[in-house]
């Protein structure tokens, strides 16, 4: 998809990049209560935190090799999810419900935290940054958490962390005026709410040109004080 895309090929930095991207992956598997899960490693040269990604609905983790290739490339390590069912892991397929898939990624979490004890970021693409936005609700601690996509279930606890959301200004999933309401309701405290203008709903794939620095530049002034070149 990526080579057939000279935009996306042009952020990697050519088509032997986009490659080098893919073959840089690590395999890293979990044991989910005797069920394998998978997890894509993106490994970064001097990483400053790690960043647990949950992809969207009925996605895998290979489908974000660049948005989280190219967050190594800028000094995070990044985790990439299988939830149970998808991708490698192992579970009948699509079958995973919410409450699992915020299971599996508290588990990451604490896998990240004790390999590497760095500081974990919770980060998610459209129904991946409903379920971190989810989790946040109900108990998940990352340090930081970053989500396309806004909405919850529940009132936020007092130690829910700082959070950036985004929302593309033509997003027919979830539009923007809903997540400043979801976001107001939900009582997050330290919650930033980007509109990225005249973006649709795939943030990371179809916008990542401008998605990628609004990222990077807001976790960098909260984690990173000397960034990596990229």
């Amino acid at each position: 998809m990526t080579h057939a895309s000279p935009h996306l090929t042009a952020m990697a930095g050519g088509a032997e990049e986009v490659d080098r991207l893919l073959d840089d992956i690590e395999d890293v598997w979990l044991d989910d209560a005797g069920v394998p899960l998978h997890l894509d490693l993106h490994r970064a040269a001097l990483p400053c935190a790690v960043v647990v990604f949950q992809p969207g609905s009925g996605s895998h983790a290979r489908f974000y090799f660049q948005v989280a290739g190219l967050l190594a490339r800028h000094g995070y390590h990044v985790l990439v999810i299988d939830r149970p069912g998808h991708g490698l892991s192992g579970g009948p397929r699509g079958d995973c419900t919410i409450e699992e898939a915020i299971e599996v990624a508290d588990t990451v979490i604490a896998y990240a935290r004790s390999r590497w004890s760095l500081p974990v970021v919770l980060m998610g693409s459209s129904l991946g940054g409903l379920l971190a936005v989810f989790g946040l609700l109900r108990g998940s601690t990352p340090d930081f958490a970053v989500a396309s996509l806004f909405g919850f279930t529940a009132k936020a606890p007092a130690t829910a962390p700082p959070t950036l959301v985004l929302n593309g200004e033509r997003d027919a999933a979830i539009p923007a005026w809903a997540t400043r309401l979801f976001t107001r309701w939900s009582g997050l405290a330290s919650t930033q709410v980007t509109v990225v203008p005249d973006a649709g709903h795939l943030l990371f794939h179809d916008h990542l040109d401008t998605t990628l620095p609004i990222v990077t530049t807001w976790l960098d002034a909260r984690l990173c004080s000397t960034v990596p070149p990229p």
